[in-house]
């Protein structure tokens, strides 16, 4: 059976997630360019915030989750505005980024090289974007 025990992985918060951006791109954290341990650690800070789980002190300081889909969502063409008004955009973004996380942890497990890739990630935020921003000047119009 596969295990990992969470206790060994190491961690990865805000203070990781700026040293990965800083010493690469922000690209580098697309879960198809992190590291394995890394990815598992998202898989559950992102499972932890959709079902609302408060983070727990033992665990750590801080989650990389929420900063790395705030920085997703900018680069996918969110504004401020968005990022702090528009919850179900942040929530289907980040179930969107669990998805894609848990996909590729099975493409590694599984050693399928058919990945989705950090690009179409990317314009499938873009997609979102779009789709709340039309979705909102209609209301405005109408």
């Amino acid at each position: 059976m596969l295990c990992v025990e969470k206790a060994t992985l190491v961690p990865f918060g805000e203070e990781e997630l700026k040293a990965l951006i800083k010493s690469k791109s922000w690209k580098s954290m697309l879960p198809s360019a992190l590291g394995d341990e890394q990815l598992l650690q998202l898989s559950d800070q992102l499972r932890d915030l959709l079902s609302g789980r408060a983070w727990d002190a033992g665990r750590g300081k801080g989650s990389a989750a929420l900063p790395m889909t705030l920085l997703l969502l900018s680069k996918a063409g969110a504004t401020d505005h968005d990022l702090v008004t528009d919850m179900d955009m942040l929530r289907e973004v980040m179930m969107l980024l669990s998805i894609a996380a848990d996909h590729e942890i099975v493409n590694r497990m599984i050693q399928n090289r058919d990945r989705f890739t950090g690009s179409d990630l990317m314009e499938t935020m873009k997609g979102i974007v779009h789709q709340k921003h039309s979705s909102a000047e209609a209301l405005s119009l109408g």
